[in-house]
């Protein structure tokens, strides 16, 4: 199954949520980062 990590993040409003989302799948998608 590999590697897994958390991210502990503070409470966001939902653009800041929809950004972070976005930047860990572009980053997983290009395989910089391992699954969140």
């Amino acid at each position: 199954m590999g590697n897994w990590r958390l991210l502990k993040l503070e409470t966001a409003d939902a653009f800041t949520n929809m950004a972070v989302d976005e930047a860990i799948m572009k980053a997983r998608i290009e395989n910089r980062v391992p699954n969140t």
